[in-house]
């Protein structure tokens, strides 16, 4: 009699809930792991959205409990900082905070938080946070720079958005646009899984992502030629621009030619990417870090070459090229920054 039962109830018991797990209202916050759950993507392509969110991996070594609740307790402390006219949501391991309403912090997340941040951990990184990462979301220049005082003790005028990274916080003026949010991002996400990344790295692996595109099915995402070409040029022409290796072996980011060196780093990054290197670079340079501090020997390796003089005469020609294609239009799939510069 049981067996007869459960042959007549099981299967539309079964079809029950696989409906309810499917339709497009069912909360999946409450089953995803801790990884990036994702809606539509930053700029959504001509595909229909039915509002699905995909789970992905948990974050390694962490339960996901755990994770939540750091994010709760993070999300008290800085709104006991900011005060009641800040709104705020959790999505572990991020917590976001802002000026606007919290419908706008969500939508920003399943827009572009969550699509960049799983594009990025598809193309380069093993390791997912296992700390909160906030982000404070403003929504014009005065409540930025007022946010950046009472946060950090300094106002930021020279940039359009940065990272705190002994806090893991994010800060941006959303009104310089989404690739400011994706650019610091990228940031946050690269310090987990590749700590002992350098400088010029860092700076041209997160800008390459400020003005970039996803891919139709939305996994990934390609960083494209964007406004910091007029800093490169300028030095390119008048034969100002040091050499790869100079750029590589430098300790940090000349202060006095930081718009040049950022350009050059992200240029770089975007001349790997076209070739299919630069995740490779990327995964090898992280493996081999203890013996290359730089990357310097992890690149020539790349190229097989026993210096990098035949790569930046290839790499210069290839500006110069870029310079004289026309420029490409606006497509609706970008994530794009209007101004972008960033402090760690």
């Amino acid at each position: 009699m049981l067996r007869l039962a459960s042959l007549i109830l099981g299967p539309p018991v079964i079809v029950g809930f696989a409906y309810l797990v499917a339709r497009p209202d069912f909360d999946r916050s409450l089953t995803a792991s801790a990884g990036f759950e994702t809606g539509s993507p930053v700029a959504t392509v001509e595909t229909p959205n039915d509002g699905v969110r995909v789970a992905q991996p948990q974050m390694s070594g962490v339960p996901d409990a755990q994770l939540v609740e750091q994010c709760q307790r993070t999300r008290e402390t800085l709104m006991r900082r900011l005060g009641i006219r800040f709104s705020s949501a959790v999505h572990a391991p991020f917590v976001i905070v802002g000026d606007t309403p919290e419908s706008d912090l969500n939508r920003l997340y399943r827009e572009t938080i969550a699509p960049t941040a799983r594009a990025l951990a598809i193309a380069f990184f093993d390791r997912l946070p296992d700390r909160p990462i906030s982000i404070v979301l403003l929504s014009g220049d005065e409540s930025y720079q007022s946010c950046a005082l009472l946060l950090d003790g300094q106002r930021r005028a020279a940039f359009a958005g940065y990272y705190e990274r002994k806090d893991h916080r994010v800060v941006v003026n959303v009104a310089t646009g989404k690739g400011t949010v994706a650019h610091e991002l990228a940031h946050a996400l690269s310090h987990f899984d590749f700590p002992e990344m350098p400088e010029w790295f860092d700076e041209g692996l997160a800008s390459l992502h400020e003005d970039a595109r996803f891919s139709a099915d939305h996994l990934r995402i390609t960083g494209l030629p964007n406004w910091r070409k007029r800093d490169l040029l300028p030095a390119l022409k008048k034969g100002m621009l040091q050499s790869l290796e100079q750029l590589i072996t430098g300790a940090r980011v000349r202060p006095n030619r930081q718009a040049v060196d950022y350009a050059h780093a992200r240029f770089f990054c975007l001349f790997l990417q076209q070739r299919g290197l630069l995740e490779p670079f990327y995964r090898k340079f992280r493996s081999g870090v203890a013996h290359d501090p730089t990357g310097l020997r992890t690149m020539e390796a790349l190229f097989g070459a026993s210096d990098l003089i035949s790569v930046d005469d290839e790499f210069r020609h290839w500006v110069q090229d870029l310079d004289r294609k026309p420029p490409r239009k606006t497509a609706d799939t970008r994530v794009e920054a209007t101004t972008a510069e960033d402090n760690q």
